[in-house]
Formats: structure tokens, C-alpha cells, sequence
């Protein structure tokens, strides 16, 4: 307003042309009594809920339109905008209630010359493709998680900085982290487990993976923080469609038995061949004493024979 406008100059809007306006809007603009009764909805409203011009609009439910399990919610939203708020809300359309499956909604009061709530005024607009998306990759997340979580591998995701994101299933229970909330696991300090001796060859491979290099290494783990000893690993990035990376996948496969088993046979081995050395040593003792013995008999032989009259 201009400062050298009179406060009660009329609007330059008439009555008319804003029932022009909110009619011909392509939102859906709504309102009800204090009842949830519907008084008024613009043209676009009608088209969304297939209502005819010639329908008594006082006996359409627009609750009915809207699916049960969102029913609870946009009532409380509705008795807070009776309280003087205004509120904004998502919610989804039954199938034959509306062309469009998913809403973004606003409610707010039209008040009395009191300051009371005689009305409510509520418009909403399509968010259908939005949300569909936003499930689909719901979905996606759902069932790589589920992936994840079915193999007996310990995977550990992180984010481009090296902040650890999650653990799968087979992590949380190799580690003893079943009881930890999503937000306790990323504050979780995954090299605490790891023998301090190859720690830093870990944060180099980490390095390499944040720069978009790949690798399979060999991890030992401190004795109570891990159900395996030993395993082996594979740092690996994961980029994205202009080959940055995006996450780090740290996955870890326990080879304690298969380890140890090496460690017997490397002992074996190493008892086997002191066994052989010791063997042939013996060998060697005893085939010389066989070779002084047969010399032994035949100088006797000899002197035998000298001896002879």
C-alpha cells in the first residue's frame, strides 16, 4: 500500500474476479464449515473428484476420498486448523475417489470478526509423480537392504568423505551391534576392532577407495569385537553416473579356519621337514657306522689270515 493510500480504498479486485480466480485456478481450492461440511469447491476441484455441476456438493464426502489409513490424520489436521492453525500435510486418494493418486494438502482457518474459525479454506496439489518416485526408490533401498541383509558377508557402506552410513545384517552380528539405532552405528568406530597392526594399511586402502581405486586385503580383529579372527576383505567405490565416487563398500569375509588350517599345515610342513633333516642326519650316522663296521670285519678277515700257520 502506498503511504498516500487511504486504508479503506477498495480493492482494485473485485468480488467477482476472485471467484474468478479461485474458480478458474488449476489447484483444488476447498472449503468447508466448522462441520466438515463442504461449502464451496472451485472448478478444478470438481474435475479432480469427477463431481458433475448438477451434484449436490452439501452430500459429498470429501473424507471419503481420501484412503483409511490417512483419515485419522487429516481430521486432527483439520481441528488444529479450527484452533486457529494453519497446517500443511501429505495424503493419498482411494482409487476411484480422484484422478490423482497422492496430494500435498493446506489447511487454514477463515476467521470471524472475533478472531474464531467460521471456516476452513484448504487447497491441495498433485505430488502423484513425486511420490511415486520417492517409493520407487524406497523400494529400490528396501530391496538392496534386503540383499544386503541375506548374505553372511559383513558390508559396511560409507559416504564420499569416509564416514561410515550402515552395517548390513551379517555385520551387526558378526561385531555384537545388533542393539545399536541406525544413528548409534554411524558414530560406531569400525577400526576399534581391528588389530592395531593393520590399521594403517586399512586407512590406506580407504584412501585409495575415496580416490576411486579398489582392493582385497587381509584383516585380523581384537580378540571380543568380532565373532572371526581373520578375514578378508575388499574395499570398493562406488560411483556415480560422471564417475565420482559416491560410497565406499567395505565388505569382509571370515577366513579364520581356513587361516588357521594354513597355520597347522605351515606347522606341519615345518615339523615334517625338521623330522627329515633329522632323519637323514640319522641316516647318515648309521650308514657310516655300517661302512666302519664292514671295514672293521674285513681287517679282522685280514689278520686272520696272516695268523694262519
Amino acid at each position: 500500500m502506498a503511504e498516500n493510500e487511504a486504508p479503506n480504498e477498495k480493492s482494485l479486485i473485485s468480488a467477482s474476479d476472485y471467484f474468478t480466480l479461485m474458480e478458474n485456478t488449476p489447484l483444488t481450492l476447498v472449503v468447508f464449515d466448522k462441520d466438515g461440511k463442504l461449502i464451496f469447491i472451485n472448478k478444478g476441484g470438481r474435475e479432480e473428484y469427477f463431481i458433475k455441476d448438477t451434484d449436490d456438493i452439501s452430500k459429498w464426502s470429501w473424507l471419503a476420498t481420501v484412503k483409511e489409513p490417512y483419515r485419522d490424520i487429516v481430521r486432527g489436521k483439520f481441528q488444529n486448523a479450527l484452533r486457529g492453525q494453519a497446517v500443511n500435510f501429505e495424503f493419498e486418494h482411494t482409487p476411484e475417489g480422484s484422478k490423482y493418486a497422492w496430494c500435498s494438502g493446506f489447511m487454514s482457518p477463515i476467521k470471524d470478526e472475533h478472531g474464531n474459525a467460521k471456516m476452513i479454506f484448504f487447497y491441495s496439489t498433485d505430488i502423484s509423480p513425486l511420490k511415486r518416485a520417492e517409493l520407487e526408490a524406497k523400494e529400490e533401498r528396501d530391496m538392496f537392504k534386503t540383499l544386503l541383509d541375506s548374505t553372511p558377508l559383513c558390508i559396511k557402506w560409507f559416504d564420499n568423505k569416509g564416514g561410515l552410513i550402515s552395517i548390513n545384517k551379517g555385520g551387526r552380528e558378526e561385531h555384537f551391534l545388533e542393539n545399536l539405532s541406525e544413528d548409534q552405528i554411524k558414530h560406531w568406530d569400525y577400526m576399534s576392532c581391528i588389530d592395531e597392526a593393520y590399521r594403517p594399511e586399512v586407512k590406506e586402502e580407504m584412501d585409495l577407495a575415496l580416490k576411486g581405486a579398489g582392493s582385497t586385503f587381509e584383516i585380523k580383529h581384537i580378540p571380543g569385537t568380532s565373532k572371526g579372527t581373520y578375514c578378508e576383505s575388499t574395499m570398493a567405490p562406488v560411483k556415480d553416473s560422471n564417475g565420482n565416487v559416491k560410497y565406499i563398500l567395505f565388505l569382509s569375509r571370515d577366513i579364520t579356519d581356513q587361516k588357521l588350517i594354513g597355520e597347522e599345515r605351515k606347522k606341519s610342513e615345518e615339523e615334517l621337514k625338521k623330522n627329515n633333516e633329522e632323519l637323514e642326519i640319522f641316516n647318515k650316522i648309521a650308514i657310516g657306522r655300517e661302512l666302519k663296521m664292514i671295514e672293521l670285519k674285513e681287517k679282522i678277515k685280514e689278520l686272520e689270515e696272516k695268523i694262519k700257520p
